[in-house]
């Protein structure tokens, strides 16, 4: 038969086009019966003698399959398999000897060959399913390539660093961005190394010792490593990585090896850092704000002391003669002694405290002020204020209500000067209020957006909308505050109290105390009711304790 001959053994279009390469007529015959007696429709072959021809006719037809014999006329050995797997990688090969020979076998098969056949051992059953397993097998072990190449493809287009190692320590396996981290050309070049032969030993030791962590099951995950001083970063430079390194384990449970993510940070630490920075200058410059508001406020009542000046002369002036000229008096014709002198001495008093009280109230306006903070409770300030005012409900026989929410969180505050602020809305809402009249006093807790729909006015940048207020309200049922002075009644030295019973700094004083606690003092009158209102809002600052606040609707 010469080379290049083919015998149709199927006429059917699904048969096995089988090329089989072999110089032993009789063994060529021996196997074209075989097929034709395993599955006379299921084949058809091409027969050739040499290695040549073989190489022919794999590039002018295709063949599902090749049966080579390796001892051929122009090759023989290993190369004569090599030559035709290299001309036609994609087709499976099935080596045919007649020696049962283990070592080539393995050989051949290591090379790439589906299968290795001893001649003497064929029959028809063994040969025909030899075939058509090999070319399943062939066509698996190209998925499993075609899988196995994306699979490489997709990791080695990731930015992070993906290897493998065993149990020693050692690389497996790695994507180009390992190789390129340590400054090699190709993964192959690491494969086989361990951490001591690519870092500093004290870095290859840290690196060792987490990994002896990781064989014995305790994963790392997302773990930011620092490396320094070492061949990965340039001299006085470091690099931040995200580390993850989780076991390799057999279905039984037993390790085997690790894999290992790392993803460079350090251009995110290098931004932390940067903001950690601007947060600390942040911080300085708000103090350094809140330093300047404080003489900002100062300048501004110093300057409003120097308008108010003149009233406040003749509020002293008057007061300081009459005591001058009552002591004159008496130092010089009178004794004390006598009872007929008592009204002197009293007018006397009353003029020294009332000038005591007039500048008293002015040192306490113009010195600047330093708030002492501590956690309180801004319930017990509103108790221990109405205790101090109980006389003062009596004796015009006011009626109080008081509507303090249970669930009110704990608030930093200076007490004292918020204590002198209730204690000032307190009496001024009793002498608003006429006899027999009501005092309603409340406390809870309300988002800012609640509390600009009740009709409380502040500047947007003092509070957000979602912001949770401590908010307490005093109100009274007197006869309100007129259009005209309610613009006025935050001015210094203006009341609306008789001569001698108020100086006019009250509310000014009590709106800076609650403006330095970053709140707001609000006072207007009560809407659709006689009256007026007074309200307190404080922002609630969270110290990192979750605090669950009961919302307490406000009064019309």
């Amino acid at each position: 038969m010469e080379d290049g001959s083919c015998i149709n053994v199927s006429e059917s279009n699904m048969a096995i086009n089988v090329l089989h390469i072999e110089d032993n007529p009789g063994d060529a015959t021996l196997l074209r019966a075989m097929l034709f007696a395993a599955d006379k429709k299921g084949f058809e072959l091409a027969h050739v003698t040499r290695l040549s021809a073989g190489i022919e006719q794999l590039g002018r037809h295709s063949f599902d399959i090749v049966m080579l014999d390796m001892s051929l006329p122009d090759s023989s050995g290993i190369d004569t398999f090599k030559r035709i797997h290299e001309k036609a990688p994609h087709t499976p090969v099935i080596v045919l000897s007649g020696l049962d020979d283990e070592a080539a076998a393995m050989q051949t098969v290591h090379a790439g060959a589906q299968d290795y056949l001893c001649k003497d051992e064929l029959n028809e059953r063994m040969l025909a399913r030899a075939i058509r397993y090999a070319i399943e097998r062939h066509h698996a072990d190209e998925r499993l390539e075609g899988e196995r190449r994306l699979l490489r493809s997709l990791i080695d287009s990731l930015p992070d660093q993906i290897y493998v190692k065993d149990c020693k320590s050692k690389f497996v396996a790695c994507n180009t961005a390992v190789a390129k981290l340590m400054g090699f050309n190709s993964v192959d070049e690491i494969v086989g190394k361990t951490d001591f032969d690519l870092f500093p030993q004290s870095l290859a030791e840290k690196f060792h010792n987490e990994e002896i962590a990781v064989f014995s099951g305790q994963p790392r995950v997302n773990r930011e490593e620092k490396i320094e001083g070492s061949g990965l970063t340039s001299s006085g430079s470091q690099r931040w990585m995200l580390t993850t390194k989780v076991p390799l384990c057999e279905p039984d449970g037993t390790i085997y090896g690790l894999v290992g993510i790392n993803r460079e940070i350090t251009e995110r630490k290098q931004v932390e850092d940067r903001l950690v920075r601007l947060l600390a200058d942040l911080k300085r410059t708000n103090e350094n704000l809140k330093a300047a508001q404080m003489q900002l406020i100062q300048a501004e009542k110093m300057e409003s002391v120097g308008r108010i000046a003149a009233g406040v002369a003749h509020e002293v002036k008057n007061p300081l003669a009459v005591a001058v000229m009552g002591l004159d008096y008496l130092k010089n014709t009178l004794s004390v002694e006598q009872p007929k002198f008592a009204p002197v001495l009293n007018d006397i008093y009353e003029a020294i405290k009332r000038a005591d009280t007039v500048i008293g109230g002015l040192l306490d306006f113009s010195r600047p002020r330093t708030l002492i903070l501590k956690l309180d409770d801004v319930n017990k300030l509103i108790d221990a204020s109405l205790s101090l005012i109980r006389h003062d409900l009596s004796k015009k026989h006011l009626t109080l209500n008081q509507n303090l929410s249970e669930s009110l969180p704990k608030i930093k505050l200076d007490g004292n000067k918020i204590s002198q602020v209730l204690i000032n809305l307190l009496m001024n809402a009793i002498h608003a209020t006429p006899e027999n009249g009501t005092l309603l006093v409340s406390s809870c807790t309300m988002r800012a957006s609640e509390l600009g729909n009740s009709g409380v006015t502040f500047p947007p940048e003092r509070f957000g909308v979602d912001d949770t207020l401590i908010v307490v309200q005093i109100e009274d049922t007197g006869a309100g505050i007129s259009d005209e002075n309610l613009s006025k009644i935050f001015d210094p030295y203006f009341t609306t109290k008789p001569v001698g019973e108020g100086t006019g700094l009250g509310l000014p004083v009590s709106r800076q105390i609650v403006e330095l606690h970053g709140g707001v003092l609000d006072l207007r009158n009560r809407r659709n009711e006689r009256g007026a209102r007074a309200t307190i809002a404080i922002r609630l600052r969270s110290d990192g304790t979750k605090i669950r606040t009961k919302t307490d609707s406000l009064k019309a």
